[in-house]
């Protein structure tokens, strides 16, 4: 965890990898109210999964 939360990549073998990637922050449209809404910026895990040949 504490790699990831320096923003580093864990490989894991023949599985594959983990790394923290910083969603921008920006205005979006609630779609029910139509009523304009801010998202803030935020941190998100993402996975990307091993390729076997």
């Amino acid at each position: 965890m504490e790699a990831l939360n320096g923003g580093e990549r864990v490989i894991l073998n023949k599985f594959g990898t983990f790394l923290t990637r910083e969603r921008p922050e920006k205005e979006s449209v609630n779609p029910k109210t139509k009523i304009p809404v801010f998202l803030e910026a935020e941190k998100m895990l993402n996975f990307g999964q091993l390729q076997i040949l």
